[in-house]
């Protein structure tokens, strides 16, 4: 018996590490998505600050919206696990 808790206890490890290098923190990633799209967003309205290329704001929009649905994606299926 101790050999299964064992086992069972090293792949709870293993998936936990698989995760969070897969996947990591995600709210902390939208989070800086969000703060650093506000940047650029604030940066390009500054008339004292060259203007920001619109590739760069389409770029971190994408990538807020990507999270944003990743986001979306784990809580629906971890709704549906509980």
């Amino acid at each position: 018996m101790g050999q299964v808790h064992q086992n069972l206890w090293r792949l709870q490890h293993n998936l936990r590490c698989w995760s969070n290098s897969r996947i990591g923190d995600l709210p902390k990633k939208v989070a800086e998505a969000h703060g650093s799209l506000d940047s650029l967003l604030q940066q390009d309205q500054d008339p004292g600050l060259p203007n920001v290329p619109l590739g760069h704001i389409r770029a971190a929009t994408n990538k807020l919206t990507a999270l944003e649905r990743q986001l979306e994606i784990f809580w629906a299926q971890r709704s549906h696990a509980k």
